[in-house]
């Protein structure tokens, strides 16, 4: 019996020996199968238990979405804290959870237990606590008992530079106390707050300047700045906090008074220099969503960039902006946040710049400056903006080298309304639809190498609608441009509505049936002061597309029906500014061209009738920085069934066909036969032809020939400078009947034979002068006969009157001059015999006659004017 008790006791005690020495694998293997009966997957390590306490090495568990691990916990407890399935504490030397997919947590209860049920301990204390969730990293330490729990935290986020100290601590009444700053910050966040049914509100204040501003707009803008921000906020949660649903859930008010000051990166190489943002904000915080109002918001800088410009900006000026917005707190995202939030601003702006604003290298300009209202608003993925008066200032502008400086109060007012999709890239013009009117008033001035300040005024109103890169402007009838030049004024207005086409993508512009009326100041052309008044511009297409432009349209001297229209075709290099032209003129003469297509037109001189057809086409380039303008043209005018006039001498039934040559210095005209039918001088001159060559300064004819009288008129070559009215030329007369030219004398006296003969003429400011002219009968001579009604004085008068009543002549000639006054002093020799004096005796005379041309010419003349001689013609 003895050795029966000795072996039990010996077999229990081996037995409990074996159990204590194989309980680690036991604990190990039972904790395993309870976690994974609840889906968790763990693997620890314990020490052999004690009477009170157990001691855990090591364990992981991986949870969904979590994995939390520890190393060194001890765990006290006794036989009633294990009957109510708690322990008497719980220490441990570090304790990680590892948030892997907060999107796996459950959602939260709606009756939540109090945390000092959660925790399976009457005290709870972990020396080392890291918590790793998706955005930050946190670790101290933490401690928890009947009393209070508090915890001691760094958080460290793994998106921004950022580091922050966390002191918490929580009652179990619920009431919870936090302060965070950055290491080393005097100023940080402070929140107090009570649970209740399930939901805590925390109510704090902040104030952040220095290194904790600094970090803060660097987490919020991407920025490093200075500058403070003041106020209070409160924050409601559900209790206890799930991070899967914080944000979604969460609800909070505040009051913020904040100032920034620093360099602002607007990204896309957009840069404000030492700029200061001041103003207050409300926020609401509700389903994850910010709802954001600003008031007076004011921006200033000193300067803004854009890509390599740099526009330096008025001290003072600024924009003062109020917003109202709502903003997804979980992605800062610009299109995310459009689609999600919606934001709304009204801005005032007033940016002067006191520098120069370049654009494209070939505008720049000079202190400008922009203000006036703009409303901003963002929702659903669509930018809108709206404005009902920005106007845009400068002092003067330089385009292309050209210095223009603005009148004081030239302005231009926008009135808009714009939507723009985002998200907005810089390489791709964005979809726009906008609706935009402008109100121009315009005066700029300049000086060239010309004498005499040119100025150009701009006015009118347009409406624009832009539709993706496309856009179409309609201009109404306000359209006005003004230009003077010295003493000239020049000014174009909108005859009726048009409108132009821009495509943004291909860079091309359109215009049709653009109808303006131009009027000019007063300018003198040979001695007419000319003065357009409401001369018509009629612009039929115009394109331009890249650097190429291209129009047609018709220009009229005045808005009738009536005016004569020249066609125009321009092609136009915008780069180089050539200029490729076509002019075109098919006209049907029915009134004094001249005198109607040139207002104030006073010259003698016009074309009345006739068809008319000119074509000319040519190249103009400007000047360049070494080089000077050059003109080129060549074309055809045409002339048929013309009648013209010159003082009181009527010309009909011209026809001639001119080649014309332009270039920089002169306008060459050209015909090899010009045919005039007749010419009204008091006796017809019929059957002109001529030939002409002209480069307007010098007038070359060669041939012409004219018959008046019945006789050939002709001149070998004729130079004439218009601009002295100067020339020198032979006048060679054949076959000019001498019954003629005694017809002109009257009735009294007739004769027969043939004149021939040369007059130097000479023209000196267009007076005429002839010199040594003679006129010769050609042999055998002829017959006069003069029957004088008034008797003769003395023996030789009578003599001579009676010889002359039928004297046969064998020798004529005719010694004349002309003065430009209009009196001919002529001296006739006759040789001959007459039958009624002494039987046929030869008889020699020697006439000196003097009378007055111009005076001659006009009393064979009718009474009638001009106008109505042609008039006459046109009526045939």
């Amino acid at each position: 019996m003895r050795r029966l008790i000795i072996t039990v006791i010996t077999a229990v005690a081996l037995l409990i020996g074996t159990g204590w020495l194989l309980s680690p694998v036991l604990l190990e293997w039972l904790l395993t199968r309870i976690a994974l009966e609840q889906g968790v997957s763990l693997a620890v390590r314990v020490d052999r238990p004690g009477i009170g306490s157990l001691r855990v090495t090591e364990a992981t568990a991986h949870l969904p979405g979590y994995v939390v691990s520890l190393q060194g916990a001890h765990a006290r407890y006794n036989l009633d804290s294990l009957l109510e399935q708690r322990l008497l504490s719980l220490e441990m030397a570090q304790l990680r959870i590892e948030i892997i997919d907060a999107s796996s947590g459950a959602d939260t209860p709606g009756d939540t237990p109090s945390p000092w049920m959660l925790v399976p301990a009457a005290r709870l204390e972990v020396h080392h606590l890291q918590l790793q969730v998706p955005q930050a990293r946190i670790s101290g330490s933490l401690m928890m008992n009947p009393d209070i729990a508090s915890a001691d935290l760094v958080i460290e986020s793994l998106t921004w530079p950022v580091t922050v100290d966390l002191q918490a601590s929580l009652d179990p009444t619920g009431l919870v106390s936090l302060k965070a700053g950055l290491p080393g910050a005097v100023e940080s966040i402070t929140v107090t707050g009570n649970p209740d049914q399930g939901r805590i509100r925390l109510d704090g204040d902040i104030a952040a300047s220095g290194e904790v501003f600094a970090l803060a707009t660097q987490l919020l803008l991407q920025q490093t700045l200075t500058g403070n921000l003041t106020g209070d906020f409160s924050l409601l949660l559900d209790w206890p906090i799930e991070p899967a649903t914080l944000l979604a859930t969460a609800c909070a008010d505040g009051n913020l008074q904040f100032l920034v000051a620093g360099d602002l990166d607007l990204g896309d190489g957009h840069l404000l220099d030492q700029a200061t943002v001041n103003g207050s904000m409300a926020l609401t915080l509700t389903d994850g969503l910010f709802d954001i109002t600003a008031t007076a918001i004011d921006i200033r800088a000193r300067s803004l960039a854009v890509g390599s410009n740099e526009w330096q900006l008025e001290a003072g000026s600024g924009i003062v902006a109020d917003m109202t917005a709502q903003l997804p707190v979980t992605d800062p995202d610009l299109s995310t946040m459009s689609e999600q939030g919606q934001t709304r601003a009204n801005l005032v702006l007033d940016l002067g710049m006191p520098g120069t604003v370049t654009l494209d290298d070939t505008l720049i300009l000079n202190q400008p400056l922009i203000k006036g209202p703009v409303e901003l608003s963002m929702s659903s993925g669509l930018v809108s903006m709206t404005s009902s008066g920005l106007q845009v200032f400068a002092t003067d502008l330089t385009y292309n080298g050209t210095k223009y400086s603005l009148d004081p109060d030239s302005r231009l007012v926008f009135q808009f309304e714009a939507g723009m999709d985002l998200p907005i890239s810089t390489d791709v013009f964005p979809p726009v639809t906008a609706s935009v009117r402008s109100d121009l008033d315009l005066t700029v001035s300049w000086d060239e190498d010309m004498p005499g300040r040119k100025s150009l005024g701009l006015s009118g109103l347009a409406t624009t609608v832009l539709t993706g890169p496309r856009a179409r402007t309609t201009v109404s009838d306000g359209l006005q441009l003004e230009l003077g030049f010295a003493e000239n004024a020049f000014s174009v207005r909108g005859r009726n509505a048009f409108t132009v086409d821009l495509d943004m993508e291909s860079f091309s512009l359109s215009a049709r049936e653009l109808e303006l009326v131009a009027n000019t100041g007063s300018f003198n052309w040979q001695d007419n002061q000319l003065n357009f008044r409401a001369a018509r511009i009629d612009v039929t297409t115009m394109t331009v597309a890249g650097d190429s432009l291209a129009l047609t349209g018709k220009v009229r001297a005045d808005s009738s029906t009536r005016a004569m229209p020249v066609n125009l075709n321009l092609q136009a290099d915008l780069s180089s500014g050539t200029v490729d032209y076509q002019i075109a003129i098919k006209h049907q003469v029915a009134r004094a061209l001249l005198k109607n297509e040139l207002p104030g037109w006073k010259s003698s001189y016009d074309l009345a009738a006739g068809e008319l057809d000119l074509s000319l086409s040519g190249t103009f380039q400007p000047a360049g920085a070494e080089t000077d303008s050059k003109l080129a043209g060549a074309g055809s005018l045409e002339l048929k069934q013309g009648v013209a006039y010159h003082d009181d001498l009527v010309a009909a039934d011209i026809t001639a066909a001119f080649d014309i040559l332009v270039d920089s210095e002169s306008v060459q005209i050209s015909s090899p036969d010009v045919q005039v039918g007749s010419v009204d001088v008091g006796f017809p001159v019929i059957d002109m032809g001529f030939g002409i060559t002209t480069d307007l300064a010098i007038f070359r004819r060669i041939p012409l020939q004219v018959r008046p009288l019945g006789g050939r008129f002709s001149i070998d070559q004729l130079d004439y400078a218009s601009e002295t009215g100067e020339s020198e030329f032979n006048v060679i007369v054949e076959a000019l009947p001498l019954s003629n030219l005694l017809a002109l004398e009257g009735e009294d006296i007739s004769a027969d034979g043939t004149l021939d003969g040369i007059i130097p003429l000479t023209l000196s400011n267009d007076q005429p002068r002839v010199t040594l002219a003679r006129l010769t009968a050609r042999p055998p001579g002829g017959r006069i006969s003069y029957r004088s009604s008034v008797p003769a004085v003395n023996p030789q008068q009578a003599l001579g009157l009676g010889a002359l009543q039928d004297f046969r002549y064998s020798l004529l000639t005719a010694d004349f001059d002309y003065r430009p006054d209009g009196t001919l002093a002529s001296r006739v020799r006759l040789e001959g015999r007459s039958p009624l004096v002494e039987n046929g005796r030869p008889i020699h005379f020697n006439l000196k006659v003097s009378e007055n041309i111009p005076v001659l010419l006009e009393s064979l003349r009718t009474a009638q004017t001009v106008e109505e001689r042609v008039q006459q013609l046109l009526s045939r």
